[in-house]
């Protein structure tokens, strides 16, 4: 059907039940009253004779290529690649080239932040290790009554016009409309969690057309990431905000893969400065800078009240990584423990950083291990990046008895400790002294 757009005046001068003609076939649309006089021209394309100019067409769309072949023309003079690759192939061409080493790599970066996050206590695994089909099956459950609803008021809204509603129809229709609003306003928490718990999963499972249009397919409907992390961030900040912090991480991931994978930057380790030098200001704006965190001192929660902590206790350093702006855009902190045994162990907290790049992880790791070669101790960390052998590596719980502060925050140790007495319990061994580098694992 033809269609005219952006009219300006149509709805004011056109009443209903008019006559109109509309001509589409021109670069600009002609609306005239009444069915107007048209005069058809026929022309046999094997009849039309050629020109001295040798002509080409432009083809934006393959379905039309057989058809344009049949005009006087010597060839196609342009072929506008990008909109056949948008509507027939429907994903950027370097996605497709870096299939293989970029998609599981992805889904294995966003696994490996739900197993931290669990690892931390920030979350429990029942509450994120779920399928897809108990999900959907929640999220349908929820919002059926509504759907069923709203099909019924689409049903008496598509009424003939003409025809004046019946009374039933009217009173049925506004207790419809009752119905929905009082539903939703009873339901909203639930729809929100049950809306979060189906984004995750897809976030899982995220395939490589959807990192290419930044977006989620979701029982037939595309959300935008930037929506979607928008509601999980809503949804877990005000009743677990250490988790809301993990969908920050899982958040800078995808876009940091979609960066990859497009070319659109790149980080040299040679750029990145590290140090665990004191610095007043700086540690007392862990939680502030490079990112925001529970630690911020502005933040009106209790869990900053272990802040002084990394201050006061001399067991306990930060890890902070500068870019070449000299920037400070990431950060981890390294406690000095003992294992069961009273041995001295290091433990390395996961890593807050502005950019969820690898080259960061292993910048900070790598000094890590300087530091507990030089003390002649263990590491240990619930990351398992920079472990010799992942899959044989052994676990140790780890001991902290005293703090000179009030009260300790670790990410590992469980949150929020006063006097700095907790255990961080399976913590993986990252690395090895010198003299214990023989030891079996």
């Amino acid at each position: 059907l033809p269609a005219i757009v952006g009219t300006g005046n149509a709805s004011k001068v056109l009443t209903t039940g008019a006559l109109v003609t509309v001509d589409t076939t021109g670069s600009a649309g002609v609306v005239t009253l009444g069915k107007a006089k048209i005069t058809m021209r026929e022309h046999i394309l094997g009849t039309l004779p050629e020109t001295k100019t040798k002509i080409m067409v432009n083809i934006a769309s393959p379905e039309i290529a057989f058809e344009n072949s049949f005009l006087p023309v010597q060839g196609v003079g342009l072929a506008r690649e990008e909109f056949i690759i948008a509507s027939n192939i429907g994903i950027h061409p370097l996605a497709v080239l870096n299939f293989k080493k970029q998609s599981p790599k992805v889904r294995a970066a966003i696994q490996k932040i739900f197993n931290q996050a669990v690892a931390d206590r920030h979350v429990k695994e029942e509450e994120i290790q779920f399928d897809y089909g108990t999900a959907k099956r929640d999220y349908e459950k929820l919002f059926a009554p509504m759907r069923e609803w709203s099909a019924r008021l689409k049903e008496l809204r598509s009424r003939d016009k003409n025809s004046p509603p019946l009374p039933d129809e009217e009173k049925e229709y506004r207790e419809l409309q009752i119905k929905i609003a009082d539903y939703r306003k009873e339901h909203e928490a639930g729809m929100r969690e049950a809306e979060a718990r189906l984004y995750l999963v897809k976030l899982k499972y995220i395939t490589l057309k959807e990192l290419d249009e930044k977006t989620l397919y979701v029982e037939g409907k595309r959300i935008p990431l930037q929506k979607a992390f928008e509601l999980l961030e809503q949804e877990f900040s005000a009743k677990n905000h250490d988790f809301s912090q993990d969908i920050q991480r899982i958040r800078a991931t995808l876009y940091e893969a979609i960066e990859k994978m497009f070319g659109e930057s790149k980080i040299s380790k040679s750029s990145l400065r590290v140090t665990d030098a004191f610095d007043l200001e700086t540690y007392l704006k862990i939680g502030d800078e490079p990112v925001e965190s529970c630690q911020n001192y502005n933040s009106t929660s209790d869990l900053n009240q272990g802040l002084l902590s990394y201050v006061e206790d001399p067991n306990v350093k930060i890890i902070q990584i500068y870019d070449e702006r000299g920037k400070i855009i990431a950060r981890s902190i390294l406690r000095l423990l003992e294992d069961e045994s009273r041995n001295p162990a290091l433990f390395l907290e996961r890593v807050y950083s502005v950019n969820a790049h690898s080259k960061i992880a292993e910048t900070v790791i790598a000094f890590a291990k300087e530091k507990a070669r030089h003390m002649n101790a263990v590491l240990y960390s619930h990351m398992l990046e920079g472990a010799d052998s992942p899959d044989e590596i052994r676990t140790a719980n780890l001991i902290s008895k005293n703090s000179r502060s009030p009260y300790v925050y670790t990410d590992a140790g469980g949150g929020r400790i006063k006097n700095g007495v907790f255990t961080i319990r399976n913590a993986f061994r990252i690395d090895v002294p010198p003299h214990d580098s023989n030891e079996s694992r």
